[in-house]
């Protein structure tokens, strides 16, 4: 059995995104501190900073308390407040509070904000399904808000900057948008949300790869492919390829131009070429089930993810693990 598996500090109660940068972890949750001789140490409860450097202490960040992505963009940390704070949450490598922006106006009707990107001058983050885009101007701090009138079709939401675009990935939409107007330029709704059936679709991903803008389906309908492309200008979907694994979560790594794809395990899959291998065996070095929850994080030497993990006895709790990228 492969024991080059680590678990580096337990997550109970968490929820929320884990982001690798400044030289530390963001995330968000109950963390146990691991002492240096690994025994249990204090608890920290909150959107946190935890310093990578063994022994460091974890830091509670001020303004958000909920769970929500973080993103890094030019030495700043962007943690969108994804429960009934709506604030969007800027801090300094340090974990210090830089900016602290009132997104949705204390608005009831908008619950949670999630999909967040970051450009030069220029944040975006949404509600679920792309109902409201709000646009952050990162110099003023002013929002812009745009209401799509998209109907709420559950699932993740993602949004990422192309050209002059910004694209709304909502599960059964997609939305084309133009962030200097904050207007819709195109949109698709699947066909099936649109005539009341339940969407099976769940395109909620987007990535600009080698091959074009690359997204995928959760569960495909038989003779669609899992990856597909999309096209910028149309927004017309065309079959890309099958890895042959379920992609459960993915994470695209432009200067390898490769997914990292979890299923039971994780693989590393080439766009260009499509070759599939896998990068994590499946067994683990401690009893009980594993569960990938986050999306990846990488430096040159680690993997880093969150794992879900139930005891044989049904414990459970979860674990920011690391696993060498050359072991």
């Amino acid at each position: 059995m492969d024991t080059a598996l680590e678990p580096l500090h337990e997550r109970q109660n968490g929820a929320g995104s884990l982001l690798l940068a400044q030289g530390a972890f963001w995330l968000q949750g109950s963390v146990v501190f691991r002492n240096p001789d690994g025994s249990r140490g204090e608890n920290f409860l909150g959107a946190l900073r935890i310093p990578y450097e063994p022994g460091s202490t974890p830091r509670v960040l001020e303004g958000n308390v909920a769970d929500g992505m973080f993103v890094e963009h030019k030495g700043l940390v962007y943690h969108a407040d994804a429960s009934l704070g709506r604030h969007l949450a800027v801090y300094e490598p340090n974990g210090d509070l830089h900016q602290l922006v009132d997104v949705t106006g204390g608005d009831s009707d908008i619950f949670m904000l999630t999909g967040l990107s970051v450009a030069d001058g220029m944040a975006v983050v949404t509600s679920p399904s792309c109902t409201h885009v709000f646009f952050i101007d990162t110099q003023s701090w002013e929002v812009r808000y745009l209401n799509t009138a998209a109907q709420y079709a559950g699932g993740t939401t993602r949004t990422l900057f192309h050209e002059d675009s910004v694209y709304c990935m909502g599960n059964a939409h997609i939305f084309k948008i133009d962030p200097a107007t904050a207007t819709v330029q195109d949109f698709w709704t699947d066909p099936d949300l649109a005539n009341g059936i339940q969407s099976e679709s769940s395109y909620s991903h987007l990535a600009n790869t080698s091959q074009g803008l690359m997204t995928w389906i959760t569960s495909p309908r038989a003779g669609v492919a899992p990856l597909r492309i999309l096209d910028p200008d149309t927004l017309a979907l065309s079959d890309y390829d099958d890895p042959g694994v379920t992609i459960l979560a993915g994470y695209y790594v432009p200067i390898e131009d490769a997914y990292y794809i979890s299923d039971a395990g994780l693989h590393r899959y080439q766009v260009a070429t499509k070759e599939l291998e896998r990068v994590l065996p499946e067994q683990r070095p401690w009893g009980g089930r594993w569960d990938f929850e986050t999306i990846l994080q990488m430096d040159d030497d680690y993997y880093y993810w969150v794992e879900g993990w139930v005891s044989e006895s049904g414990q459970q709790s979860e674990f920011i693990v690391r696993y060498p990228r050359n072991p």
